[in-house]
């Protein structure tokens, strides 16, 4: 507001017609405070009204701008004064529910207003929860896909995708919104108008459509005249600065026209041209010039970075001035050898960049000291990530089998070579994680990192290493599942249960229906037993598995509880036990089992070796009988259970060699009829196992067959597939699988953790980066020579209804 109008409004007093104008004009934050100098003149009823009407505007509009914090902050001053109108009590609700995000199925149900509303705002924003109202969360899902393929420029899978949502859907809208947008990036205008006239005028929908096409300078039906405003919508403040910002540069003749020509050479692919038109730009004293410049610069910059040839870089580097946050272009020449790393040889060259940038990081003022610790941290962590990829390769040769693979097998001096560089990279690795971590504890993935790579070293130095970490991690990071687990387990494992019981109440207390924490808390309460019994305080043991079998119960398993129990008479009553162990093997459905946690109970109480013996001959006989798909979930299960919370007992490596020659005709043949969480189970198992890659290459290929919205069987599948590093795979349909994958990890009821979601994201990165070579390769070669996925030129189906061929994967 103006000094003038400022004076003019002291000299005449606060008036109702004057903050209803503001709200008209949509100055929310205006008309708010002449409300309120309205009412503090005159408290009347009137005067209370229009300021609990301007109170609603002001939250409403924070709301739609997205500044969620001042939007409640505002609404929390409406609530503390007395309301007297009934619209007010009604807005006070609809958004009390829709800033804290309490918008529940019943509410929806009775308020298609409020229903359209959330689905809007969700398409919008995917932070914001969806009640599961009608199916909504599938297809808000649905929407996000369908825009994200038109942007690609796949119209037709947008236009299929689009098909789920119904015509009585809330989203309807946007089924018309995404197949205007295809005409419009099609300049099929006569397409894109049938379908963006039937939009509601008051949805986000036609407002977005209606800003592009103001872009075409062309009128969508239904919308404001340009001499009107249509106030509180983010798209169309957005076009006005967009449009005022235009007018400046086409006043400023001399900056439309050095533009102009940076666009003409850059058609022309003249950059030593382009280059000196910046220069002349960057010259110019004009604040509006020199932010021109900055961004230019930025496009330039990032094309720069990605050029194979240096020639490009060099040409960019001699001529124009460096940006301030790469003043010596470190950073770019950091990024350049990123784009092209020799993958077999490591990262020497982009980590020397990158360390180069990070010594200049002193030379720039205008970032604050903590900003260049967390800077310097996110720059380690990096170089980090280059060298296990490095690793991950390096690892994939020298373990490489000349039978599995089409190509020639690597010689054994370079096999030599392989070994020497991982071990270099690996401790090279080890010391910039390290670094990282001292750096900065506000990044825990580093912490992580280390932590697993001490623990597999499995030295008492090195977990000792991994416990500090862990207890530095927790301490800045008390809510990090990881950290907390980790510790719950090696107090466990060390003998002090104690220690992790509190921090077991914490973390279940943040996270009360985590799978993982629920399934330490058993390990822990098994561990408290095993101390009692070692301990031989019999009734303590006694009273710890009544509390453990009432948390078993839950899930449906005694198994583990009713072993206990008859661990206590085989100290007090072997021939009571022996009796039990009988009825318990005959009522088991799968008696190996019970064997199994027998020869664990062993170990567990520290039973006479006379036990171990008189267990492990039944447990070997059961591992030893054909295995059908179901017992094969089970044996699994339990022994993914003492790998996840990094437990042993004696006999434990034998046993897993008999399962795993049982399991080489269940993987080799397809007439097996698996259950999902069986076939998961035993991928899951075969995970880690370095020396079984063809068992578990085949049970992935037909986990991913079988059940193909299972999100953890299709990203192994991929990953194992991407491991294989040979043309043969199909990078199209490997393509549609990880997408397939990460829209089962959002929409399915059993999701990735994070480190499996950020590594599906980045393979799928890697596979559209080499997306469009593929497809001209396969259209070349034609796609049916090579038949798939993972296809070999003798696997191949025959139609006869036998699976001779499939034997001899």
């Amino acid at each position: 507001m103006s000094r003038q109008n400022q004076k003019n409004r002291e000299k005449s007093g606060p008036s109702p017609e004057s903050a209803r104008r503001q709200m008209e004009k949509g100055n929310a934050k205006e008309a708010l405070k002449e409300a309120k100098l309205c009412y503090r003149a005159d408290p009347c009823n009137d005067h209370q009204i229009l300021l609990e009407q301007a109170f609603l505007f002001r939250i409403d509009q924070l709301y739609r701008f997205n500044q969620l914090d001042d939007a409640r902050a505002v609404l929390h001053d409406l609530t503390a004064i007395k309301n007297v109108a009934a619209e007010t009590i009604t807005g006070i609700q609809r958004m009390q529910m829709l800033l804290n995000n309490q918008v529940s199925a019943a509410a929806l149900s009775d308020n298609a207003e409020l229903l359209t509303e959330v689905a809007d705002r969700a398409v919008l924003d995917p932070s914001i929860p969806v009640p599961n109202q009608n199916d909504l969360p599938k297809q808000v899902q649905v929407v996000r896909e369908a825009l994200r393929l038109v942007e690609q420029g796949e119209d037709q899978s947008a236009t299929d995708c689009l098909n789920e949502i119904p015509r009585s859907s809330p989203l309807s809208d946007w089924r018309l919104f995404v197949r205007g947008l295809s005409a419009f990036y099609q300049y099929d205008q006569e397409r894109m108008l049938a379908n963006w006239s039937r939009l509601d005028a008051n949805r986000p929908a036609h407002r977005i459509a209606a800003t592009l096409m103001r872009a075409i300078k062309s009128e969508l039906p239904g919308s404001p005249s340009s001499g009107q405003s249509n106030v509180g919508e983010i798209a169309d403040v957005k076009a006005r600065d967009a449009d005022r910002r235009l007018e400046i540069y086409q006043k400023d003749s001399s900056g439309n026209g050095i533009l102009n020509e940076i666009v003409e050479f850059v058609q022309k692919a003249n950059m030593r041209a382009t280059y000196a038109a910046m220069k002349r730009l960057n010259g110019s004293k004009s604040p509006e010039h020199q932010q021109l410049y900055e961004r230019l610069m930025d496009v330039f910059w990032r094309d720069s970075s990605r050029a194979e040839s240096n020639s490009a870089r060099t040409l960019l580097t001699r001529t124009l001035s460096p940006p301030l946050l790469d003043p010596h272009w470190n950073r770019l020449n950091a990024i350049s050898a990123d784009e092209n790393l020799p993958i077999d040889e490591g990262p020497d060259e982009s980590e020397r960049c990158w360390r180069a940038y990070i010594d200049e990081l002193e030379e720039m003022p205008f970032l604050a000291s903590e900003q260049k610790e967390v800077i310097t941290a996110v720059i380690l962590e990096h170089i980090a990530d280059l060298l296990k990829n490095v690793l991950d390769y390096l690892e994939d040769k020298i373990d490489e089998d000349p039978a599995e693979d089409w190509h020639f097998p690597p010689e054994a001096d370079s096999r030599e070579r392989f070994k020497s560089l991982y071990n270099r990279f690996e401790k090279n690795q080890e010391e910039v994680l390290l670094e990282c971590t001292q750096q900065s504890v506000k990044l825990p993935e580093p912490f992580t990192r280390l932590i697993s790579i001490y623990e597999s070293q499995g030295t008492k130095l090195s977990l000792k290493k991994a416990e500090s970490l862990a207890a530095d991690l927790f301490s800045s990071h008390p809510g990090n599942l990881f950290a907390s687990c980790w510790l719950i387990k090696r107090y466990c494992q060390i003998g002090k249960p104690q220690n992790a019981r509190s921090i077991l109440t914490d973390a279940l207390t943040l996270r009360p229906r985590d799978a993982t924490l629920n399934e330490l808390r058993n390990y822990l309460s098994s561990q408290f037993i095993c101390q009692h019994v070692q301990e031989r305080q019999l009734t303590l043991a006694n009273e710890e598995i009544e509390r453990f079998a009432a948390s078993q119960k839950v899930v449906g398993d005694t198994v583990l509880s009713q072993v206990y129990s008859v661990g206590i008479k085989l100290i007090t009553s072997p021939e009571t036990a022996r009796e039990e162990i009988a009825t318990l093997v005959e009522q088991s459905k799968e008696p190996c089992v019970i064997w199994l946690n027998l020869c664990r109970l062993v170990t567990d109480f520290k039973l006479s070796k006379n036990w171990r013996t008189e267990f492990d001959k039944p447990a070997r006989e059961a591992l030893s009988k054909e295995l059908t798909a179901e017992r094969a979930g089970e044996i699994a299960r339990f022994f993914l259970s003492l790998r996840r919370n990094g437990h042993n007992y004696v006999g434990r490596v034998e046993h897993e060699k008999l399962f795993i020659k049982a399991i080489k005709p269940l993987s080799n043949s397809h007439r097996t009829i698996w259950a999902q969480e069986d076939l998961r189970d035993v991928c899951e198992f075969f995970l880690d196992r370095k020396d079984q890659k063809l068992i578990r290459r085949a049970l992935l290929e037909r986990g991913a067959k079988l059940f193909p919205s299972d999100a953890h069987l299709l990203f192994w599948y991929c990953r194992e597939l991407m491991r294989l590093d040979s043309w043969r795979v199909n990078r199209i349909e490997l393509s549609q699988m990880l997408r397939a994958a990460i829209r089962s990890h959002e929409s399915g009821p059993r999701q990735l953790s994070p480190g499996d979601l950020k590594e599906l994201k980045s393979l799928q990165k890697e596979v559209e980066l080499h997306k469009p070579f593929f497809e001209k390769f396969f259209e070349a070669m034609g796609h049916h020579e090579f038949g798939g996925l993972f296809s070999d030129p003798d696997d191949f189906d025959d139609d006869d209804d036998d699976d001779d061929d499939d034997d001899d994967f």
